[in-house]
This record gives C-alpha cells, structure tokens and sequence, in this order.
C-alpha cells in the first residue's frame, strides 16, 4: 500500500495527435500535482514545443534519472528519451517515428515500475493501426498487447467511463481467433480480475454480468456450443467462489443491461460487444482504461490519438485527471 503522494510515470502518447496536449493542459491544471508526484516519459524537445503552442506558464524541466526530479510549483519533470527529431514534427500524420518512440516511451514507464521507482504507469492517448509500423515483428497494436508481451502475462482491458465499466475476455484480435480464446479457463479468470478491481475501486459487493458469444445465448446450442461447454461453466463456478454475476446474457439483453447502467461492470466476449458501446452511449472523449492481470498498474487516458484535431482546443485534460483517479483508488488497495 502507498502512503506518500504517490509516482507516476505518465507516457507522451501519440506525438503526432493530441497525446502531449492531454498531458500539458491537464498539468497546467495543477490538479494533478495536488495528488501525485508525475513524471513524464517521452521526448523533451516535442514536449517544449507542444507546451509552447498551448501557452503553458509551466516549465518544462529535462532529467535522465528519478532522483534529478524536482516537485516544485509549476515544473513539469520530463526523462527524456531524445528519440524524435522535432524537424520532422508535423501533427495530424501517421507516422513511424511515433510508433517507435511509443514502444521506447512504454519500455522504459514498466522499467521503471518494476524497479520500483514509479508506483504506476499512466498512458497519454495513441493510435493502434500505427503502432506496429516500427517494428512489424513485434505483433503489438495497443498499450495492453505490449505490456503482455514484455511482462509475458495474459492481460485484459476493462474501460472506465464514470460508474459504467467493461471489460473483454479478448483484446484487440480478428473475431475468427477471438472465438477460439473464449475458454471456460479464461471467462474465469476474467471474471475474477473484474471483480477484484472493481472492489478496489470501491464497490465492496460487485455486481458483474457476462455477455454470451452467438446469437441468443446459443439458443441451447443450436447457434454454438460456447456458452454451454465454456462460458456457462465459468459463471457457475465464479458463483461457487461467491462472485455475484449474471449471464451468460444474449446480445439484446447484455446491450440493454448496459444501457440501463444495471450491474457493477459488463464483461464482454469481444471488442465491439462493450466498447463501442460504452463510448457512444457516453462522452467517448472521457473514458479511461485499466489493464488488468499484470503485477504493476498500468491506465490509459482514453481519447483516441485525435489526428484531426490537434490544436484546435478540443483537447479533453479530464480524461488524463479521471484516469488519475483510477490509478489512486488503486494504489491504496496495494
């Protein structure tokens, strides 16, 4: 458990978006320095010229170390990576540059963590399909696939939008193979992560409902044999260890539950059966991400990478502070 003003390593994001601009106009708030002790991670000289563009009466202060960081009022302290060229800086661009920097960026937050000089790792917003234009030999497309592979853990995403929270038993994965990881092992363990967290976030009784994969529930297994050799089974053994959790629910039902803001958190078989979802029945510029599963804590400030509006004051800070938020509620648990 955390008891001083915690450390978090907060990641540039997509340089070429609106990443550096959640981050700079939600510290020139000054309300995250009221609750924690930020360390930015990314590129100095992008940063300085980001912060110089918003008007920011916060200065920038460039460290290669932990221990050269000052907490002082209005200094933002930035380890600098010194990995993009700022000539080669244009917003509002897919680009190569970003992916590599956005994987160096994300190397050296969980170095960090797991050294355990920073408490935990917040995420500034990305693009996914650029993610893997660096490096296409790595096979990552997000934040969450590429904290499993170096942690070398299954993880999974639950997306936080006030008190509406979802979670996938996939990632981001073609629906042919999302089919074939729903397994009764897996909706368990999912099931239980979900539950754990969403009592650190301070529901001590939650309730969880779970989505079914085929049309009607399998309609007793005319439409797939899922929900009874795998998903059903899970649920009545997560019942057995006194998880509250109803399902599994047809498509209908699982969307109207949600809708009705009904249970604790949603768990969904893939992608678009609770994302898409929560984003449109809510503001989708404020959601924030969790990644669950893995031995450190590792948020994400929801937004999208915001290609198209970069600089054009539709920058949403809240979503940056909201994900802090999270991240304490977590830290006190552990």
């Amino acid at each position: 458990m955390v008891c001083a003003k915690p450390m978090i390593g907060i990641t540039m994001g997509d340089a070429f978006g609106v990443g550096p601009e959640v981050l700079l106009s939600a510290m020139a708030e000054n309300k995250i320095a009221e609750v924690c002790n930020p360390i930015i991670i990314g590129d100095y000289n992008i940063l300085k010229y980001v912060n110089g563009v918003i008007k920011s009466s916060y200065e920038l202060k460039k460290i290669f170390d932990i221990g050269e960081a000052k907490f002082e009022s209005r200094i933002i302290n930035v380890i600098d990576l010194a990995n993009m060229n700022i000539e080669q800086f244009k917003k509002g661009i897919k680009s190569s540059i970003f992916c590599e920097a956005f994987l160096e960026s994300t190397e050296k937050a969980i170095s960090l963590v797991m050294a355990n000089k920073i408490d935990a790792i917040i995420g500034c917003p990305y693009l996914n399909e650029t993610v893997n234009l660096a490096r296409s030999e790595v096979e990552v497309y997000d934040y969450p696939s590429y904290v499993a592979k170096i942690l070398d853990q299954q993880v999974f995403l639950m997306l936080l939008n006030g008190d509406l929270r979802v979670c996938n038993i996939t990632l981001h994965v073609p629906m042919r193979v999302a089919c074939d990881l729903i397994t009764r092992e897996v909706v368990l363990k999912t099931i239980k992560i979900v539950n754990d967290t969403v009592q650190e976030l301070g529901v001590p009784k939650p309730n969880l409902a779970v989505s079914s994969l085929n049309a009607h529930a399998g309609n007793t297994g005319s439409y797939g044999w899922e929900e009874i050799e795998e998903i059903e089974p899970a649920i009545k053994e997560a019942r057995n260890l006194g998880i509250n959790v109803t399902g599994p629910l047809s498509g209908d039902d699982f969307l109207k539950d949600i809708l009705a803001e009904k249970h604790n958190a949603y768990i969904g078989m893939y992608h678009d059966q609770t994302y898409s979802v929560l984003k449109l029945f809510k503001n989708k510029n404020l959601y924030s991400g969790l990644i669950l599963g893995a031995p450190i804590i590792f948020a994400i400030a929801g937004q999208g990478s915001g290609l198209d509006s970069p600089f054009r004051n539709i920058v949403f800070s809240r979503t940056l502070t909201q994900t802090i938020e999270s991240v304490l509620k977590l830290l006190k648990t552990r």
